[in-house]
């Protein structure tokens, strides 16, 4: 599996982190990719808070617009919810995020 380069966008006013990852040849594993990404040093200082024990699932495929989802727990305890949907088959974008309701 190659490792995928991870890049921030931007983030909205209501905590969605907005993201894009790049991977190199060969097949990507979106879902551990974005765990990775969700728990970086780069999306703490978009959502202003650090992230433990993110899991993701897997698109059905790799067709753009495949989405998918992640969560993880923040530093405060609360979980945060992530979309995420694939732009080709070497690429995935973190549509939102935010804090669970509930």
């Amino acid at each position: 599996m190659k490792s995928a380069r991870k890049t921030v966008v931007g983030v909205a006013v209501a905590g969605a982190v907005v993201l894009s990852a790049c991977g190199n040849t060969g097949p990507v594993d979106f879902g551990k990719s974005a765990e990775r990404f969700i728990q970086s040093d780069k999306v703490e200082k978009q959502a202003k808070t650090t992230f433990t024990n993110a899991t993701c699932t897997q698109p059905a495929d790799r067709t753009a617009g495949s989405k998918f989802t992640c969560t993880a727990t923040a530093a405060d305890g609360t979980t945060w919810n992530f979309d995420m949907v694939v732009k080709d088959a070497h690429n995935f974008e973190l549509i939102s995020g935010g804090k669970a309701p509930g």
